[in-house]
């Protein structure tokens, strides 16, 4: 009951619905949710497509590690959609704390797995700001020697 789910990629199993029993609401909002991914009765517009398929493919290609996946440029344009901050969380239920970086300034999650900025009207869902459609392939990590 203390769980948070923003700007999230949910494909295929369970997805989110689980939170449905939950006795306490946690806040969802501008996720998306593919290949029959179900939200929580919790997510705000929920943006569920349920047949679309990304296609999702680790691969290794010579010393690295690439993510292959179909986005939809669409899924950025939620108006549903926004920068993961301190304020955005609020506080932690049991502590009544909030979240913050472990120097404790506010937390504002303004860049992506890559280190490019967030757009901070429409962040795109999902790990990477990428905004692009179709079949993209990212060097997620180097092979493991």
């Amino acid at each position: 009951g203390d769980d948070r789910y923003y700007n999230n990629l949910f494909v295929g199993g369970e997805g989110l619905a689980g939170y449905d029993e939950s006795p306490l609401s946690s806040p969802m909002s501008g996720n998306v949710f593919l290949r029959g991914a179900a939200p929580s009765r919790y997510e705000e517009h929920p943006l569920v497509e349920k047949d679309f398929d990304p296609k999702i493919r680790l691969l290794e290609e010579g010393d690295q590690v690439h993510l292959k996946i179909n986005l939809d440029s669409r899924w950025g344009n939620s108006k549903n959609q926004h920068l993961v901050t301190s304020e955005l969380l609020g506080l932690a239920k049991i502590p009544e704390m909030p979240y913050v970086n472990p120097d404790g300034s506010p937390l504002r999650v303004d860049h992506d797995y890559f280190g490019n900025p967030r757009s901070e009207s429409h962040p795109f869902p999902g790990p990477f700001e990428l905004h692009l459609g179709g079949q993209q392939s990212l060097k997620v990590w180097p092979k493991s020697q």
